[in-house]
């Protein structure tokens, strides 16, 4: 193979009309798969404290452990596939050229990146800002919904 190889895309090898809109469809179920696979990767953490028993004022408190979890929110998977349901129905209703189309799904692409990159940065970060209660007092947890959803969890 010579050095000067130029790459050949799926709608230049295809004689298929609209093989390039197939191929960028592809591409769009693509983006929306490894995307969901990285925020339900990255979106996962967890914390927590027991309680000091010379600090507790009751006996009951003695041996209660606190713990916060993170974990991946459905409703940015809900997002991710109304996303791509959208612009697949905005591609057949309003595309009337090739580019269009292309245009379409390629922004389509771009948002699911950056809603589900956002999603996993602002999840951490909240998760992060999170102060663990103390065990032996009301408890009381603001997670970061509805980019990450948690758990709280109290053992005696």
């Amino acid at each position: 193979m010579s050095q000067n190889a130029v790459p050949v895309l799926a709608h230049e090898v295809s004689a298929l009309p609209g093989a390039m809109i197939v191929a960028r469809i592809r591409n769009l179920l693509i983006v929306a798969v490894v995307a969901w696979v990285v925020y339900s990767t990255f979106t996962r953490g967890q914390k927590g404290t027991c309680a000091d028993a010379s600090a507790a004022v009751d006996a009951s408190f003695v041996n209660r452990c606190v713990e916060l979890r993170l974990a991946p929110s459905p409703l940015v998977a809900i997002a991710v596939i109304a996303i791509v349901l959208f612009a697949l129905r905005r591609v057949l209703r309003t595309a009337v050229v090739e580019t269009d189309a292309v245009r379409i799904l390629d922004r389509a692409a771009a948002i699911i990146v950056a809603v589900t990159i956002g999603s996993v940065i602002i999840g951490l970060v909240w998760f992060a800002l999170i102060p663990v209660p103390d065990p032996s007092g009301p408890i009381s947890v603001v997670y970061p919904f509805p980019f990450a959803s948690g758990e709280l969890i109290t053992t005696p």
